[in-house]
């Protein structure tokens, strides 16, 4: 028998081998559903939220695997806790915002918001930030956190750049003043120059075609091949980052479409009025407000430090009084001058969320801003 020969016959007995192992470990013990779709949940008054007092080490998104923690309320934390209604001899902070803020894809001690909480330990941090929130889910959070007896001196909110879309788009405000998600047709990697965004690998979720059968078959008999597979596949196939993604390129161009019948000043005039009604809610209350800025690649690209989504919040909190204006778009241009090799460093490849690195940009400017 030739050595080729040989060689392809140990080949094959290994894979049914490692098969066969397969195929009687998924019967017994199956692969365990990604926890991200256990954690996020829906929420009758702002559409959607975390779990409270959930755990687990094991949530998945994209390449990356980060444990995650909640409270009572449901807000990410360094561990499982029941918050009380008044703070406990600490000053309390609420930070907002969406994925950025969440934290995305990092464990809470590489979070921006989870390291700024370690560093000013005289300060009770809660990270209200979920992903895909925008200014309407932000109002309509902190008033129900009010409404239901929790108590606290200063609000924060990070204003993300895709919260223009996610207006636009996204959230509708039902009779009742709760707030709905539509939004499950955005497609969220869309650019100025492919504004359909056909390749498949960049569809959102949700509009890519049916998986098929075989497929399915597959994926239910040999689960931990697939999971293998599947790893290896998104790890050799990785991409960059699209450039002039239409979710941030408004600051450059706000005549590109994505924006539905509002377009981008509509959908800015929007945000701005559900930041309104939060900044009259927190006069009301008699709670601090502070607004939070940083940039994505398009805007380190493209834009200047001066762009449209710092100047417009800055003078909107000129407006109303803001306890801080916090904007980290200096340090991400600094760094960016720094180094040449910025993207990979502060941003996920193929993603626009912080690596921990960016998270730990975000946290500096954080800290010196309430440094004791």
């Amino acid at each position: 028998m030739g050595v080729v020969r040989i060689l392809a016959v140990n080949l094959a007995l290994l894979a049914a081998l490692v098969l066969g192992g397969d195929f009687v470990l998924t019967q017994v013990k199956p692969l365990p559903e990604n926890p991200d779709r256990e954690f996020r949940i829906q929420d009758p008054v702002y559409s959607h939220t975390l779990k409270p007092m959930y755990s687990s080490d094991r949530v998945q998104w994209g390449n990356l695997r980060f444990p995650v923690r909640t409270n009572s309320l449901g807000f990410r934390d360094a561990t499982m806790r029941v918050v009380s209604k008044q703070p406990q001899g600490k000053r309390r902070l609420v930070i907002i915002g969406d994925s950025f803020t969440e934290g995305i894809g990092l464990g809470w001690d590489e979070t921006f918001v989870g390291r700024f909480a370690k560093a000013e330990p005289q300060l009770e941090v809660l990270d209200a930030g979920v992903l895909s929130y925008a200014p309407s889910v932000y109002y309509r959070k902190t008033a129900w956190l009010l409404d239901s007896g929790y108590a606290f001196d200063e609000l924060l909110v990070y204003i993300d750049i895709s919260d223009l879309q996610d207006e636009a788009l996204a959230y509708r405000e039902r009779a009742d003043g709760t707030i709905e998600y539509v939004g499950y047709g955005i497609n969220y990697w869309a650019t100025v120059a492919n504004p359909t965004m056909s390749d498949p690998k960049w569809n959102a979720p949700g509009t890519a075609s049916a998986t098929p059968a075989w497929k399915s078959w597959m994926k239910a008999h040999f689960a931990y091949s697939n999971f293998a597979y599947t790893m290896l596949k998104a790890k050799l196939h990785e991409q960059e980052t699209p450039r002039k993604i239409l979710r941030s390129y408004w600051t450059v161009d706000p005549n590109i479409p994505g924006y539905g019948d509002m377009g981008v000043e509509g959908a800015l005039r929007k945000a701005t009025a559900y930041m309104d009604r939060l900044a009259a809610l927190m006069r009301a209350r008699g709670i601090a407000l502070s607004v939070g800025v940083y940039p994505w690649p398009d805007q380190l690209d493209f834009d200047t430090e001066a762009n449209r989504g710092v100047t417009h919040w800055k003078a909107w909190c000129e407006r109303n009084a803001c306890a801080r204006f916090i904007d980290h778009t200096p340090d991400f241009f600094a760094f960016k001058r720094a180094h040449a090799d910025w993207r990979e460093r502060l941003f996920v490849r193929g993603d626009v969320h912080h690596t921990p690195e960016g998270a730990a940009l975000m946290a500096q400017r954080l800290i010196a801003a309430y440094g004791r």
